[in-house]
């Protein structure tokens, strides 16, 4: 083998080395890239829950305001009931 071969063997050893490293420095910003959005899917992950249980406490509200109307509907009848029942008595 001649230096001249030996020169183009290094030089094309050098190139591939320097291909890989290339290749390598990639792959390591493509890593980063994906934590980078493993962290954001968790952070709207946890943003969507907290969405979630804020638009279950908004579908109750109607519920509980029904809930509150029909207790002040059977409490007035209630009280009207007694008061009449009672002024009937005091009045004979």
């Amino acid at each position: 083998m001649t230096n001249e071969e030996i020169v183009e063997r290094i030089t094309a050893a050098e190139q591939a080395v320097k291909a890989a490293q290339h290749q390598i420095n990639e792959m390591k910003e493509l890593t980063s890239s994906i934590h980078e959005l493993a962290s954001e899917v968790r952070y709207m992950r946890n943003d969507i829950n907290k969405m979630q249980s804020d638009i279950d406490e908004l579908k109750a509200k109607p519920a509980k305001r029904f809930d509150l109307i029909v207790t002040a509907i059977i409490s007035a009848l209630s009280s009207g009931v007694v008061g009449f029942a009672i002024s009937q008595i005091l009045a004979h």
